[in-house]
């Protein structure tokens, strides 16, 4: 099976942008201006999937290399850089090491890992793939992806819709079902990307490719 953020992107959030779509088909004979509301929200909500599952999927492979790693060693390079880091600049860090002890370590990197991907209020490229560096050492993340562009652009159409109550610009259902194909594929190239950075660092994937 996929990782479980996946699969909740794909069996709950895009279901429901699938869900508005198949409304605006029964609703269609109003006229176009009338369901504009409809193709806005599916965007809204598409963006906001898109967020979500990418700091859900950091989280859930954070928590599973600290679950088969015995040592912050043996954690990639970035990461352990990035975690000395946040040890040493946080509050009480004269305190913070002695965390580390023992399993402490499993923790504090954890914490490390909460904190960042909460921060996320735009999930563009030069946000996200930071993150996937810093937090887990996957640095390939935009090669996996492709057409890291494309994506930034989607993320920025939905900051114009999200900030104009009215437009004449109307959000067709053609560009929603374009746009839906474009982030469930990125998020299909992630999942298995992650997959098979896994297997390369740990020789164990933490989840299944995603097929098809």
């Amino acid at each position: 099976m996929p990782s479980q953020s996946f699969q909740f992107f794909r069996d709950k959030n895009i279901q429901d942008v699938q869900r508005i779509l198949d409304t605006h088909s029964a609703m269609s004979g109003r006229g176009r201006n009338a369901l504009d509301h409809l193709t806005r929200s599916a965007i809204l909500i598409l963006a906001g999937s898109w967020e979500i599952y990418l700091e859900d999927v950091i989280s859930e492979s954070a928590a599973f290399l600290v679950n088969h790693l015995h040592s912050p060693r043996l954690l990639p390079t970035e990461v352990q850089k990035k975690l000395s880091s946040y040890v040493k600049s946080g509050k009480d860090s004269h305190l913070k090491p002695l965390e580390l002890a023992g399993n402490g370590w499993r923790d504090v990197y954890l914490e490390m890992v909460e904190k960042e991907v909460s921060a996320v209020n735009t999930p563009k490229s030069h946000v996200i793939n930071p993150l996937f560096e810093g937090l887990l050492g996957a640095n390939e993340l935009l090669n996996a992806w492709g057409d890291p562009k494309a994506i930034d652009d989607f993320v920025s159409y939905r900051g114009e819709i999200a900030h104009r109550v009215r437009s004449e610009d109307y959000v067709k259902v053609t560009e929603v079902r374009g746009y839906l194909d474009l982030i469930f594929e990125a998020a299909r190239l992630t999942d298995n990307y992650l997959s098979d950075f896994t297997k390369d660092t740990l020789n164990h994937r933490a989840w299944r490719r995603v097929t098809g």
